[in-house]
């Protein structure tokens, strides 16, 4: 499978049958420029404007934007209940975790995850986790999150770049957690047999360094 991560907390997955999804699309006013995607599932884990902008991706598609269960392009995906803080969404209100699979694997995006993760969540070998802290998990606390489910990868998000200067952490603290490899490409392929045998803390360059966002 192939991961591409287009920043923020948008990654498009790229199976080896065809199947394409992605998470968490984001407007061109984030600083990233205007996402062009084509994909077939749209997964989108809450209502704010940096993670549901679902014009960046050509129709048709499905879009799936309720926890529950959901079948999508033979996808069974299932989306778990949660919150964007630790005051059971009182300052930022609810949060959706997408868990799937995909060429074997498992892979679960925690959206602006602002807590523990829920015991629904049971394992994981792939972990894409909110980092910058402020709003959402840390980066210490997003690997944490990856150690509790058994993860061979967490890819941080939601961290500040020099395209989007968010409030929040950004590469270089994130590149001090234990485990940290900076990749300089915005994907990786990825099999079963080529997971790493340790966890690994891996981040990705924005595609284009957020010059070109097309896919």
């Amino acid at each position: 499978m192939k991961i591409r991560y287009f920043g923020h907390s948008c990654f498009l997955l790229s199976d080896s049958r065809g199947r394409t999804v992605v998470y968490d699309p984001f407007p061109p006013t984030i600083g990233y420029g205007r996402l062009d995607i084509t994909a077939e599932t749209v997964l989108v884990s809450h209502g704010h404007f940096d993670h549901n902008w679902t014009e960046g991706v050509r129709k048709p598609c499905q879009v799936i934007r309720k926890p529950g269960q959901h079948r999508s392009h033979g996808l069974d995906i299932t989306g778990i209940p949660s919150f964007h803080d630790k005051e059971n969404g009182e300052l930022r209100g609810r949060n959706i975790i997408f868990c799937l699979q995909m060429d074997g694997l498992t892979l679960v995006h925690l959206g602006d995850l602002g807590h523990d993760v829920p015991e629904e969540v049971r394992s994981a070998d792939i972990v894409f986790a909110p980092a910058g802290g402020t709003y959402t998990l840390d980066a210490m606390e997003a690997l944490a999150a990856g150690k509790g489910l058994g993860a061979k990868i967490v890819f941080p998000m939601h961290f500040r770049t020099a395209d989007a200067v968010f409030p929040i952490a950004g590469v270089s603290d994130l590149s001090a957690v234990p485990g940290a490899v900076v990749h300089n490409a915005s994907f990786l392929e990825l099999t079963r047999h080529t997971m790493p045998e340790q966890l690994q803390f891996a981040i990705l360059r924005p595609v284009g360094g957020g010059i070109g966002v097309r896919a």
